[in-house]
């Protein structure tokens, strides 16, 4: 009969601490998964970040002193300026001075 009393509390023990390591794991799981889909969203942010990053580059170094100064009547005015002033020959793109070649495309 003692031993019966024994073996009813041990289960009873048992089974209280397995429920809550199981609950604990549960717990632990879940949380894994949250953190997991924290870090997924984090990778896209960062490899859209480098998409963005990457066609920036790509317009900068499309950038040219025609695109930038096209329709400029600011620069238009400079430009005839130059031709006024200095050896001023613009063929096939580029603006020739005394001072050196510019493209301008």
């Amino acid at each position: 009969m003692l031993i019966k009393i024994i073996a009813t509390n041990f289960k009873a023990g048992f089974a209280i601490n397995y429920d809550l390591a199981s609950r604990k794991f549960k717990t632990a799981i879940a949380e894994i998964d949250i953190t997991f889909g924290h870090l997924q969203k984090t990778k896209d942010a960062l490899l859209s970040s480098e998409n963005n990053l990457r066609l920036a580059n790509n317009k900068a170094e499309d950038l040219t002193v025609k695109k930038i100064t096209q329709g400029s009547p600011a620069m238009k005015a400079k430009f005839e300026e130059l031709s006024g002033n200095t050896k001023f020959q613009r063929a096939s793109g580029f603006l020739t001075t005394s001072f050196g070649s510019i493209n301008l495309q």
